[in-house]
């Protein structure tokens, strides 16, 4: 094949037709959570074959339900304590290190009823619920078997699961939100405000609603995250919130000192620190890119650029903002992926979007046996894709709009 025609396949997307695209997503989801369940099976209890908790992430998320419904929802934000209270679930001598708790006190509503359940039994009923709703979602948003696909078989996705991972409760408000939003604001904003319990996942909703001129969402959004934070400390303890505020101070150090392996990390901060930069270049490289994402989000929501390039547009650049992002919280990119399906030969078409759709899509898979940060590359080529795809639309609508 010419140079000519592969460029001319890229553009086009014909490099990977449709069934092919299809029979290598379903392999996927056959090896992953295949090769998933043998494993776990192989272990003991709720330990996997080399000592680890099945469910990972989840082993926190567990133990502070059983802080919560104690009363000792402020041991969760002391790691002695908290890491006995891990161990003493399990077994003395598992082989996996402390698991930090670095949330505030409203995402102790999201974990307190975990526990009242036995670990397995609770972690398969969270995260299959998860599993139902997201994909519930990308059937909303897609329209067709194909989205509900992409989003099944998605890296990100099993991330998520293998973890026990929030990522997929958060993913899943934001994009109901986003998905009732032009119909019912109110409603879409007390989902927005619900996620508050990962807040980096919700950094650029602000700015978003407020250029797309969705007061009445915002307002309903500031409302809810207000009641939560005054709910938590009246159930929970007024100490917990200073005690999150210590812990943040914490959780900084922990993610710029590497002590979270940099090819775990999917922010720009990670990848500079993996390179050899400086804290203040590192530093410096994400407040660059935080600014210029949420520029380039409220420019395109202001002008009403669609809701599926909009939501593609405002999930790709929340990844791009914090420094605190993980692999599996590009579980957001493949809801970008999905929001734009239904319109993608009108809307998301370009010369080079379907390739970084592809490569953003596969990118959690690497991330983590190259023993590399790369995650943020395809993350800022889709965003790029997308910005230009967001100015073409602009640019046609001011040709069409000019008196012939």
């Amino acid at each position: 094949m010419s140079i000519s025609r592969a460029i001319e396949a890229v553009r086009e997307g014909a490099w990977l037709p449709r069934e092919r695209l299809r029979n290598g997503m379903v392999a996927a989801l056959f090896a992953y959570y295949g090769l998933f369940l043998a494993w776990a099976l192989r272990g003991r209890g709720a330990l996997d074959p080399v000592g680890h908790p099945v469910g990972g992430d989840f082993l926190g998320f567990y133990t502070v339900s059983g802080l919560c419904r104690s009363g000792r929802a402020l041991a969760a934000y002391d790691a002695a304590s908290l890491r006995a209270a891990e161990l003493a679930l399990l077994h003395p001598e598992m082989g996996q290190g402390h698991i930090a708790w670095f949330y505030p006190p409203t995402a102790f509503f999201l974990v307190h009823p975990l526990s009242t359940l036995p670990y397995l039994a609770s972690y398969a009923l969270a995260v299959g619920a998860g599993l139902a709703a997201v994909l519930w979602l990308s059937w909303k948003i897609g329209g067709t078997s194909t989205a509900v696909l992409v989003m099944a078989s998605s890296p990100a996705l099993f991330a998520c699961v293998i973890h026990g991972q929030t990522t997929l409760p958060a993913a899943f408000l934001i994009g109901t939100g986003l998905y009732l939003l032009r119909r019912s604001p109110l409603v879409a904003g007390v989902l927005f405000g619900l996620a508050c319990f990962k807040p980096q996942l919700g950094a650029l909703l602000p700015f978003a609603l407020l250029a797309g001129r969705h007061r009445r969402a915002f307002l309903a959004a500031a409302v809810t995250v207000l009641a939560l934070a005054v709910a938590s400390a009246a159930i929970y303890g007024a100490s917990t919130w200073p005690a999150f505020l210590r812990a943040s101070r914490g959780a900084r150090a922990v993610f710029e000192s590497g002590w979270v392996e940099y090819q775990k990390q999917a922010s720009l901060f990670a990848m500079a620190r993996w390179l050899g930069g400086s804290l203040a270049f590192a530093t410096s490289l994400q407040a660059l890119a935080a600014l210029a994402a949420t520029v380039a989000v409220v420019r395109v929501w202001a002008r009403r650029s669609g809701p599926g390039l909009e939501n593609a547009v405002l999930l790709c650049g929340t990844l791009l903002v914090s420094p605190f992002v993980l692999d599996y919280d590009h579980l957001l990119l493949t809801l970008a992926i999905v929001s734009l399906l239904p319109t993608w030969r009108t809307v998301a078409a370009g010369p080079l979007l379907p390739a970084a759709a592809a490569l953003s899509w596969t990118a959690p898979i690497f991330t983590r046996h190259v023993d590399a940060p790369i995650i943020q590359l395809p993350t800022l080529l889709l965003f790029a894709a997308l910005l230009a795809r967001a100015r073409d639309r602009r640019g046609m609508a001011r040709v069409s709009s000019r008196p012939v």
